[in-house]
């Protein structure tokens, strides 16, 4: 019964109610059982790594140039958006009435904001790929860690 406690509190605490075992052999084992849980290898250090940071890179450039690419066409839509023809059909097409001059800022920033979604989604998969490449560069360091301690208590 004592030992279902304790596996319930250290499940909801995270705390180890273990007594401590000083045998050295048997702390090198539970390192060695951890490293090899974290083991990166050669895939994640020379395969995934840099492909990581290739496409960190990537999609950051992709980011600014549809950021660019953006107002550059935005800036040509806006300058349709100043022919007071165009304005008078977007109107009578968006709302079935006539437009007045204050909407039709309203309209061009709309299509600024939809215009700019890409670039945004872009950025979003950016930071998920530099999250993704400092996790990593955490998990080599404490593999390198654990294996530098295995080899001085070995």
């Amino acid at each position: 019964m004592r030992r279902i406690f304790y596996k319930v509190a250290q499940f909801v605490t995270g705390d180890d109610y273990a007594p401590a075992n000083p045998d050295i052999n048997h702390n090198i084992e539970i390192l060695k059982q951890a490293a090899g849980k974290i083991e990166t290898g050669i895939y994640s250090r020379i395969f995934k790594r840099p492909l990581v940071i290739f496409l960190e890179t990537g999609i950051y450039l992709l980011t600014i140039v549809l950021t660019v690419l953006t107002f550059y066409y935005w800036n040509k839509i806006d300058n349709l958006f100043m022919s007071a023809e165009t304005i008078q059909k977007f109107g009578l097409i968006l709302s079935s009435q006539e437009t007045q001059a204050n909407d039709y800022s309203g309209y061009s920033y709309l299509i600024l904001a939809i215009m700019l979604l890409p670039a945004l989604l872009c950025f979003l998969l950016g930071r998920l790929f530099t999250k993704s490449r400092k996790r990593m560069a955490i998990f080599i360091e404490v593999e390198n860690n654990i294996k530098t301690v295995i080899k001085n208590l070995s």
